[in-house]
């Protein structure tokens, strides 16, 4: 009897061993879950944030499975955020494995067939770069990303970004205005090699705009890099429009919040496909009644090329502006519908050339004034 117990002392060993191997084990198996948990749960707390984008490209490289997920919600985004793991992990191999499919793989770098990043990093993998200046937005994502500096002058300095004078100061202007002052100054060392100028911003006196506006958001203030009631209308790169390469987003200029558009690049037209053009446009149509219109905004040019305009409903035609050269204009329209010709208007301003264009402080009132017939 008093030997019954030594019988199971070696077993007792193994069992305790072995739980305490078992536990290493799962405690193995649990950290990954946990780390990608982790990342999703730091993606959602700074979702449409500067920093969300980060978080989602390690969601993605942790498990490329994830990429289905978020097509689910906006396909274009997770695009894009695809894109951007890959050239930043440079794991090809592994998201093609288990992330899109070839099919889904083709399609997101035919749309991306231009991207300078894919083409340096991955040279002979993706179809051939037509037009080097012709940035779409991933490329001007990455670098407006102060993160992602010693990639981005890898590629200033094999010469991915090496254009014309103009296209450089446009990429300087846009690091300066994304407050990426690192690449901002490289930029500028191509051009002349000497310090930074001030930076170029409008300049002159504006007026609110005006009482019983029948617009939204007339100062196109902008929430987490959203303009409300607005949208970005970009005419480019999509059949029957050219290649171009723009952007928009919310500037402050003078303590004022103000809108910025800016052009890259701009196709020749031909008979195949029109001139490329963009700018911000209403949301909402805006009905009127028979009535006189005035319709009016502030805006302001860059360097002379902008080529800008605006556009109110079909068969009240386009408006060309003239450059400013850096000081606040304002464009002024008068409408006559007292005939009831118009029942909606949806006012639209937009550049078809290079450079930038600020906008702000939009306006359409009636005049209650007598108008000549």
């Amino acid at each position: 009897m008093d030997n019954k117990p030594n019988r199971f002392e070696g077993l007792r060993k193994y069992l305790r061993y072995w739980k305490y191997g078992l536990a290493l084990v799962v405690l193995l198996f649990s950290i990954k879950p946990f780390l990608f948990t982790l990342t999703l749960i730091k993606a959602g707390n700074t979702f449409k944030t500067h920093q969300s984008a980060r978080h989602l490209t390690a969601v993605i490289l942790q498990r490329p499975s994830a990429y289905h997920a978020l097509t689910k919600y906006d396909k274009a985004a997770a695009d894009r955020l695809l894109l951007k793991t890959l050239i930043i992990s440079g794991q090809y191999s592994r998201l093609k494995s288990a992330g899109p499919s070839v099919a889904e793989m083709a399609r997101i770098t035919e749309t991306y067939k231009n991207n300078p990043y894919l083409h340096t990093l991955f040279p002979g993998r993706f179809p051939n770069l037509q037009e080097s200046r012709n940035l779409d937005d991933l490329s001007l994502d990455m670098l407006a990303d102060s993160e992602l500096n010693d990639l981005n002058l890898q590629m200033l300095n094999i010469g991915s970004f090496n254009s014309s004078k103009e296209f450089l100061v446009n990429l300087r202007e846009y690091c300066r205005w994304k407050k990426n002052e690192f690449m901002a100054l490289k930029f500028n060392e191509k051009l002349s090699g000497g310090p930074l100028a001030p930076e170029f911003k409008p300049s002159g006196t504006m007026h609110p705009a005006e009482n019983g506006n029948l617009l939204p958001n007339p100062g196109l203030e902008s929430q987490n890099g959203i303009v409300p009631d607005w949208v970005f209308s970009d005419m480019s790169d999509t059949k029957p429009f050219g290649p171009g390469s723009f952007t928009m987003g919310g500037d402050r200029v003078q303590g004022n919040d103000c809108l910025r558009i800016m052009g890259f690049f701009v196709g020749a037209e031909n008979h195949v496909s029109k001139r490329a053009r963009a700018g911000v446009w209403c949301q909402k149509s805006v009905p009127i009644g028979k009535e006189v219109y005035r319709f009016s905004f502030y805006y302001a040019t860059g360097y002379g090329k902008e080529k800008a305009s605006f556009f109110l409903w079909q068969n009240i035609g386009e408006h060309l502006l003239t450059h400013t050269r850096g000081e606040w204009r304002q464009a002024e329209f008068i409408l006559d519908n007292r005939q009831g010709r118009f029942t909606n208007l949806r006012p639209l301003i937009r550049m078809w050339g290079t450079g930038i264009l600020w906008v702000d402080n939009i306006s359409l009132t009636t005049v209650k004034s007598k108008v000549s017939q």
